[in-house]
């Protein structure tokens, strides 16, 4: 017994067609339909021991489009079994179409960002044990893992994020001594720096990233 669940058990979204939304998961993740109610709703997941993970309630097709930044849900993810996994659903991804939205290197994971036919938000991601996250949970999210430790197809997918959010490493910014200055990127791409070329995080570990990326920037402590 106990107040704490014991797992989150399934995300119910807004569809504008069941089935259409159903056939979209179904083809992209191998989701299995564990029960399907035509013009009204589908309940599918990706274990058989479950019942549903995600419930798909259609809501017809003249509904409105999801807005950013409204209240409500963001994304859901779907967690891969390995790095080999994500990098094949990276490749169907390609394959089909589909607009990736963005890929984040979080460090401890990495995140594929898109979106269903409905504009919903789906992540699918890989996410290392646990034991292999070697955080500081002084820092931002789950501790500002180290990133650039799981290379993929996505690579191209990071470095263009990064130059399109301000973390590129612009050239007229000379390297040079002098006092701390501050160097700011995007949200909690913020920090202070002796030496400054460019853009840096608290923890410093997006410059060895941008680095692999042949940005140029320098990281040196005194």
């Amino acid at each position: 017994m106990g107040y704490r669940p014991r797992q989150l058990g399934h995300v119910n979204i807004f569809v504008r067609n069941a089935e259409r939304s159903r056939d979209w998961y179904e083809d992209l993740l191998g989701l299995h339909t564990q029960g399907f109610f035509p013009g009204r709703a589908a309940f599918m997941s990706s274990d058989l021991g479950n019942s549903h993970e995600i419930a798909l309630t259609e809501v017809g097709e003249d509904a409105p489009a999801v807005q950013r930044g409204q209240i409500g849900l963001n994304h859901m993810a779907w967690y891969m079994e390995s790095l080999d996994d994500l990098a094949e659903i990276y490749n169907r991804i390609k394959e089909r179409n589909i607009d990736i939205e963005r890929v984040s290197d979080h460090g401890h994971a990495i995140g594929i960002y898109i979106h269903d036919p409905d504009g919903n938000g789906v992540e699918i991601s890989y996410e290392m044990p646990a034991s292999e996250w070697g955080n500081d949970p002084s820092k931002y999210m789950i501790g500002g893992t180290e990133k650039g430790r799981m290379s993929g197809p996505w690579d191209a997918d990071i470095a263009k994020a990064a130059t399109a959010s301000g973390l590129a490493c612009p050239s007229r910014i000379p390297t040079r001594k002098g006092p701390r200055q501050f160097c700011r990127g995007g949200p909690f791409l913020v920090g202070y720096i002796r030496y400054c070329r460019g853009f840096l995080t608290p923890s410093g570990q997006w410059f060895d990233r941008l680095i692999t990326n042949g940005c140029g920037c320098l990281n040196r402590s005194s």
